[in-house]
């Protein structure tokens, strides 16, 4: 993966950030993280940044039921951030929101796999999860709800496979968060 290559290309100086949305300024010797809106010339995000996609998980055993989602193994279940907005897709579900509509994110889980898979809403909530798998999932808080499943969404829950990874881009684009599992 081209990612994975730039990484390499850099590890040597021991520069990181490619989870973390950060851009590599080339012709200068000191790596600053990338403006919030804006590059050093004046060109918008998304055409100065190649945009990060994190699968979500798919725990073997859901594998069957994860099929009446429309989830197979096609890469139709994944988060992509590019400069501006998430768009979080799940077999024949999708949520797409701005950047500045990000509230904040946590880390939570594990989770029951009952609550873990497929397109559902809690009970007494306006959540809504895209859940492949138990291992945990990332929670965005929006300021404007979200319209996904025909549902108004104040909060996502998003079982990607790089939960550090995801927090780590939006952390970089200034959304704060944190890891809310117990360490213990």
């Amino acid at each position: 993966r081209e990612d994975e290559e730039a990484e390499e290309d850099f590890g040597d100086h021991g520069l990181s950030g490619r989870k973390a949305g950060r851009s590599i300024l080339v012709d200068s010797p000191v790596v600053q993280p990338a403006p919030a809106c804006r590059c050093d010339r004046g060109y918008p995000r998304s055409m100065v940044e190649p945009a990060l996609e994190f699968p979500i998980r798919i725990q073997p055993n859901l594998k069957p039921l994860l099929l009446l989602f429309g989830v197979h193994d096609d890469g139709k279940a994944l988060v992509r951030i590019d400069g501006t907005s998430l768009t979080a897709t799940f077999g024949r579900f999708h949520a797409q929101t701005d950047l500045s509509n990000i509230e904040r994110w946590d880390i939570t889980g594990p989770y029951s796999s009952l609550r873990a898979f497929g397109v559902r809403r809690t009970t007494f909530t306006h959540d809504l999860s895209f859940g492949g798998s138990a291992h945990g999932g990332v929670r965005l808080h929006f300021r404007n709800p979200v319209r996904a499943a025909r549902l108004q969404n104040t909060d996502l829950y998003l079982t990607v496979d790089d939960l550090e990874g995801l927090g780590a881009a939006l952390a970089g684009r200034g959304i704060p968060g944190s890891d809310l599992r117990s360490k213990g």
